[in-house]
């Protein structure tokens, strides 16, 4: 009993589709194979600059990567025999060694859909999309860097004053070799402080700096002396400031009550000289 279809030809659409069909196929395993490779060899880097890997085993790894590199360059020249066959753009060897993203090698695998006459698939416009990305998370760390900022200046002139009223009270209750050990504890901050408040200066005078160098109140000290300093050093503009929604999100410093606003570059100076003399006369004391 003959079956009632049509024997296929070379020419017939359904034996051309297919012979494509088969060579995608074969094509798809050439490109599995050198992802498999090229991703070997990147764990073997990784594994070869990770700390701590000696040296007997750093060299087992050179020598691994020598005939790997053979195998690479094999079934690379398998992948663009197969990829001419299809029209697909062949590939160098230098070009694959510098994919390290999985999704490099995703961007070959593609049959029905061209997907490589899309704009977003150029190598490029991807990077270019990449540094974008990088770029707004720079902003974001930005934005956290002034905040912290502020809470670090306005923590170096708010906590000497509540140790030194700490050191008095321990004198007054008659501890006295407690008192001298916070006191050289003091000092010991009192040298932090100052190369704080030179580095916090130096950052506050960059090009571009939109943080702000005024001390905050502490929220719920608002009566305390140690609390209601007067050391106000502003950065470049009112609008480069914190402002107060930014400050109160965070929950721990508040909106500075004084708005007299001087050169930041002397107010430092004075401030780090005066810090330095009151330590030297500790020292000779």
């Amino acid at each position: 009993m003959a079956l009632d279809t049509a024997r296929w030809t070379p020419d017939c659409q359904k034996w051309i589709q297919a012979e494509h069909d088969k060579r995608c196929r074969a094509y798809n395993r050439a490109l599995d194979e050198l992802e498999s490779l090229v991703m070997q060899r990147l764990f073997k880097m990784e594994k070869w600059n990770l700390r701590g890997t000696g040296y007997k085993m750093c060299t087992a790894i050179a020598r691994a990567l020598k005939p790997r590199s053979t195998s690479i360059q094999a079934a690379l020249l398998h992948y663009n025999i197969l990829a001419k066959q299809l029209g697909r753009p062949p590939l160098l060897f230098t070009q694959v060694l510098e994919y390290s993203f999985l999704t490099d090698f995703a961007l070959l695998c593609y049959l029905r859909n061209n997907i490589l006459h899309k704009s977003w698939s150029t190598p490029n416009i991807r990077q270019a999309t990449v540094k974008w990305l990088l770029v707004q998370c720079a902003s974001q760390e930005i934005h956290r860097l002034d905040i912290e900022i502020h809470r670090v200046w306005s923590a170096v002139h708010l906590e000497v004053p509540i140790l030194e009223l700490a050191i008095e009270a321990t004198k007054r209750r008659g501890e006295e070799l407690l008192a001298c050990k916070m006191t050289a504890e003091l000092k010991k901050k009192w040298w932090v402080d100052a190369r704080l408040c030179e580095c916090l200066a130096q950052l506050a005078r960059l090009p571009g700096f939109s943080g702000t160098l005024l001390t905050a109140t502490c929220v719920g000290q608002a009566g305390d002396p140690a609390a209601q300093l007067s050391h106000q050093v502003p950065a470049h503009g009112e609008d480069d400031a914190l402002s107060e929604k930014e400050v109160g999100e965070e929950g721990e410093v508040g909106e500075e009550g004084e708005e007299g606003k001087e050169d930041l570059d002397n107010e430092q100076v004075t401030e780090v000289e005066q810090l330095a003399q009151v330590f030297s006369e500790l020292k000779t004391s």
